[in-house]
């Protein structure tokens, strides 16, 4: 489970900035910059009746954020407070801003917000469960070509976290 090479061995990271003053984290994510538009296969973000906190305050002003650095303002305002589905969330809603521009992915990525979002989605990985949110999180990955150990365990607690879950999975989001 814990394989130290495969972060020592990504030549692609790129260091962000300052840190972020709400949780110390400094961006450092592998990030390709890939051009081209949103898939239209994009996962929309919905599960509706799933979660309780599908229509709090912190998610609905996510979701009504006019650009990427707002989501991630956001979200690591409310960091204390936002479970495994609004992280989700928030890094869905983020990376879907910045959908089909390479400069605004490098600089989305380079972000402390960024990586604010992604340590804290690592430490609920075991509490994402949702057909729809483990699917938006890995499109977001996906498209950002995100690269590094909060990834790599993403993707493994998908691998791990998926195969019973398939039943509860509309076409879309297989």
């Amino acid at each position: 489970n814990n394989n130290s090479s495969s972060s020592s061995s990504n030549s692609n990271n790129k260091q962000g900035g300052a840190a972020h003053p709400a949780c110390g984290a400094a961006s450092a994510w592998g990030v390709g910059a890939e051009e081209g538009g949103c898939a239209p296969g994009a996962p929309e973000f919905s599960d509706m009746g799933t979660h309780s906190g599908l229509f709090s305050s912190t998610w609905t002003r996510m979701e009504a954020a006019e650009d990427a650095n707002a989501v991630l303002r956001i979200a690591c305002e409310n960091l204390d407070v936002l479970d495994a589905y609004e992280t989700s969330a928030a890094l869905y809603l983020a990376v879907k801003h910045v959908c089909g521009s390479s400069k605004a992915t490098l600089q989305l990525a380079a972000s402390p917000g960024f990586a604010c979002i992604m340590g804290r989605l690592r430490s609920q990985l075991r509490d994402l469960q949702w057909p729809r949110s483990l699917a938006q999180v890995l499109w977001a990955m996906g498209k950002m070509e995100i690269q590094g150990p909060d990834a790599e365990a993403a993707i493994l607690h998908a691998a791990e976290a998926l195969p019973p879950l398939l039943h509860r999975f509309s076409s879309q989001e297989l």
